[in-house]
């Protein structure tokens, strides 16, 4: 189990974080990742602009505010629960 839950936190790029790991939006790498591709995309487009559509580069992904598997609960609805 251990094997998959680092493969996924540290290899699966995930559509929801704008195609990042895990691992990139916890530790904040995603600036950096997001430079690299754009560096390739650069270099694409200089070799083959025909290969992208509408002669543009792609949009950078936006990230999501948050993302949870489980929200936690806030506290005001924690107290309603309780009561």
């Amino acid at each position: 189990m251990g094997r998959f839950v680092h493969a996924y936190n540290t290899e699966h790029r995930q559509s929801g974080l704008g195609f990042h790991t895990p691992a990139d939006v916890h530790f904040g790498m995603t600036g950096h990742v997001d430079d690299q591709r754009l560096a390739a995309l650069e270099k694409a487009w200089a070799e083959h602009p025909e290969r992208f559509g509408k002669n543009r580069l792609p949009k950078k992904m936006l990230l999501p505010e948050a993302a949870w598997i489980n929200e936690p609960i806030k506290q005001e609805e924690g107290e309603k629960m309780l009561a």
